[in-house]
């Protein structure tokens, strides 16, 4: 028999591998989302995270035209702010009483925001994991 090409070795070992976070016959969806957000807490570094006051400041709303911004800061970790936009449509009261809403907030490299279209959206992980 010829021996295994480094693919054909990975995808026999692949095939022998259980996961280890796989949902058991045995096991509720239940018990299976306490172990699996416990592990995915552990991952990410959750428990490391000291709690502190959220220390929210707003600064006063700048007119864009047709919507304003307001920049805001909270406190993530004691001693360390995290800044972001918040970007009202006027039309907000005006002809309805919902409206998108958009948070732009900082990231390591500068580029990350995310939106938001009010409760009707699910929210995001780090929100579900708190």
């Amino acid at each position: 028999m010829a021996p295994l090409t480094p693919l054909e070795l990975y995808l026999d070992q692949l095939s022998k591998t259980e996961p280890l976070l796989r949902l058991r016959e045995d096991q509720s969806l239940e018990e299976w989302r306490v172990l699996a957000r416990q592990k995915l807490r552990e991952l990410l570094g959750m428990d490391q995270v000291v709690p502190c006051e959220l220390d929210f400041h707003a600064e006063e709303p700048v007119d864009k035209g047709d919507y304003t911004r307001t920049r805001f800061t909270f406190q993530s970790e004691p001693g360390f702010r995290v800044p972001g936009y918040f970007l009202r449509p006027k039309t907000v009261g005006a002809t309805s009483a919902t409206a998108p809403a958009i948070t732009c907030r900082a990231s390591a490299d500068g580029s990350t925001w995310a939106a938001w279209r009010g409760s009707s959206r699910r929210a995001p992980l780090w929100w579900w994991l708190g």
